[in-house]
């Protein structure tokens, strides 16, 4: 697992400046996970979000000549525009070699003589009828172990195979293992039992003393002041993330999260990993000399905009000793987080009460949005963007979920304005932002048309096709909430 951080470009208010060319900006950073080691001169690519870019570079790891040192070499950089780290294919380019890397940190296992409780399993597949984004997952009984995103490399082949090694130390006796074959289109398939017998081991108190105690506790993921909604349900923690105040919708770090590290020895120490949609987050070394909450950083969109049933938390002991090498783990959380992308393709709610940000799609009207269950609201905002502002919802519930409108740090009627808000429409001025309401598929549906700055002097607009709410014209209050 390689972190970085990159000085690719600078944040967008004022910063003091150090004078030192090595002095990287905290909030750019980026986790890439090796899935097989490297061979010596291999290049990878190493990339993080810089506002509406992906920025990063070429390199490769190999040894100097007497054998005793690591050698990390800079192959020169590249910036895709207008795109997020989750729908980002790669790069092969190094058309601009400006751009450097800082406060990289490696993480690597080692074998040690304690008792293995980890057992790693190779699960077989036809990579010629697999796809890229289908998940390949191990299990134990109901406990979620491991899982892995397939991407372009892992396809294309008779006799496709990925290794999968729990995150978190079995429980002592006889355990039933089995993987999962999870498709795109959220088919699934899962092998038989496995049987596998784990012998006693100890000092795994220790470990389990370092995770956190609650899903409670998993809703400590925080957006500081770049949020404008935090859902505090233990079951459904739902957050709606809206970019930087200085500039909406756009993304320097990802969310943190605060895990509970306590109660062992104050010389305990541990490696906190957090993974979320088969993806590694982020990770920290963290000690119980410090304070119990610890925050683990991660960074900005390496996942899509949702709801995910993965999320988990592991915490593994790294102290020298009988408990070196031992983990425990809280998987298999659900963790919805919303927030606007450069582009979006579609997005679904989760079960909760959710604040869905809605700026451009990529396929206006043909973008998809599912509120799911709970009360709503979806918040229409151009975030800084231009393009198609248009997109369908499924199934808004007319008096359950509402539509607001993301208002822009600035000043109202001279005063200065919260760093993020939502326009108040009232009866008042409700006329002033809508300005079309009118019938699709023959009534069955209703086309609202949103001005975006209401009374202002901008003219942009967002239009939603809400396909199951029939076009009823003294309804439209409802549809805000008023």
């Amino acid at each position: 697992m390689l972190r970085s951080a990159t000085t690719a470009s600078l944040p967008r208010r004022p910063l003091p400046l150090t004078g030192n060319a090595n002095t990287t900006y905290r909030p750019y950073k980026s986790f890439l996970e090796f899935d097989k080691p490297l061979r010596s001169g291999e290049q990878f690519t190493l990339q993080h979000q810089s506002a509406a870019s992906v920025k990063g570079g070429q390199f490769s790891f190999s040894l100097s000549d007497d054998g005793k040192q690591l050698v990390l070499t800079n192959k020169g950089g590249f910036i895709a525009e207008n795109t997020d780290i989750y729908e980002f294919a790669g790069s092969t380019a190094a058309s601009r070699s400006n751009y450097d890397i800082g406060n990289i940190r490696l993480l690597y296992e080692v074998q040690t003589d304690n008792a293995n409780t980890r057992p790693s399993v190779r699960i077989h597949y036809n990579g010629w009828e697999a796809n890229v984004g289908d998940v390949i997952a191990l299990h134990d009984k109901d406990r979620l172990l491991a899982s892995k995103t397939l991407t372009a490399k892992d396809i294309g082949n008779d006799n496709a195979s990925v290794i999968l090694t729990p995150d978190l130390s079995l429980y002592q006796g006889e355990r039933q293992i089995f993987s999962t074959y999870t498709e795109t289109s959220g088919n699934s398939s899962r092998s038989n039992m496995i049987d596998i017998k784990i012998q006693q081991y100890g000092y795994m108190h220790s470990v389990s003393n370092a995770t956190i105690e609650s899903t409670q506790s998993m809703g400590a993921i925080r957006y500081a002041d770049r949020d404008i909604s935090y859902t505090n349900d233990a079951l459904h923690p739902s957050h709606a993330l809206v970019g930087a105040f200085w500039a909406p919708g756009h993304y320097e770090s990802g969310p943190d999260l605060k895990v509970y590290a306590g109660r062992g020895d104050p010389l305990d120490e541990y490696l906190i990993t957090v993974r979320m949609g088969g993806k590694l987050l982020g990770f920290d070394k963290v000690n119980c000399q410090s304070a119990h909450y610890h925050t683990i950083e991660t960074a900005a969109n390496i996942l899509a905009p949702g709801t995910y049933d993965d999320l988990s938390v592991t915490a593994t002991s790294i102290t020298p000793g009988a408990s070196n090498g031992q983990a425990d783990s809280i998987s298999g959380l659900t963790q919805s987080v919303f927030w606007a992308p450069q582009s979006l393709s579609g997005v679904a709610g989760g079960k909760g009460n959710d604040f869905i940000p809605i700026g451009r799609t990529k396929d206006g009207l043909s973008t998809m949005i599912q509120t799911g269950s709970g009360a709503d609201s979806l918040i229409l905002g151009s975030f800084g963007k231009k393009g198609d502002f248009s997109a369908t919802v499924t199934d808004f519930t007319l008096g359950v979920d509402t539509v607001k409108v993301f208002g822009y740090p600035g000043s109202v009627d001279g005063e200065p304005a919260p760093r993020h808000y939502l326009h108040d429409i009232n009866e008042s001025n409700f006329n002033e932002f809508v300005k079309e309401v009118a019938p699709i598929q023959g009534g069955a549906g209703t086309k609202l048309v949103v001005d975006l700055d209401g009374a202002a002097a901008g003219n942009q607009t967002y239009t939603l096709h809400l396909q199951n709410v029939a076009y009823q014209p003294a309804n439209t209050h409802t549809l805000f909430g008023v």
